[in-house]
């Protein structure tokens, strides 16, 4: 009997006129389709989008549970986010695999911009910028999945990035990303 897809998200946010917290957690639970599963991970930013780093296949897994943790900060200018995320497989006659990624990431508008909340959707929007020359953004990211349970290794990302936001719908992004696979 195939077990259905459970997805639950949450979410809590306290927005004001200068800063905005949000906090969230989220839920997955599912069988494979068949009795594998693969995960690609790939650099933050590829010229070729066909080539991963590492590649982790795992066999025999009947059940994949999900669960993820979430926080993001905006005052004024300044934005900070980050995730974790832990991905449990269950195998058949075998000990559980477990793969594990998160992320961190900072930024600081140089013009006098801001990040948005959507508080419907628990999400940050787009960026509008205050003026008609458009909004600057720098910012950092570091992150890292360890697949090394499952022997496929660790892949750690860092960004350093300028974007421009010349209007509400044409953004501009410099990245330098460097990558090291374990």
């Amino acid at each position: 009997c195939a077990l259905p897809i459970s997805t639950i998200r949450i979410s809590k946010f306290n927005n004001n006129e200068n800063s905005t917290l949000h906090i969230g957690a989220a839920y997955r639970l599912s069988e494979p389709t068949g009795d594998s599963v693969t995960y690609n991970f790939k650099p933050e930013a590829s010229v070729e989008t066909s080539s991963s780093v590492i590649s982790a296949a795992v066999s025999n897994v009947e059940q994949v549970t999900q669960t993820g943790l979430e926080l993001a900060y905006v005052k004024n200018r300044f934005y900070v986010q980050g995730e974790y995320i832990t991905t449990n497989l269950e195998i058949d006659n075998a000990d559980d695999q477990t793969i594990d990624g998160y992320y961190g990431q900072i930024s600081y508008f140089l013009t006098n911009d801001k990040r948005n909340y959507n508080e419907k959707e628990s999400v940050f929007g787009g960026v509008k910028p205050s003026s008609k020359k458009g909004a600057v953004e720098v910012a950092y990211r570091y992150s890292k999945t360890d697949a090394s349970d499952t022997g496929n290794g660790i892949v750690r990302n860092n960004t350093a990035a300028i974007s421009w936001y010349a209007s509400n719908n044409v953004r501009f992004i410099a990245n330098y990303v460097w990558v090291n696979a374990d």
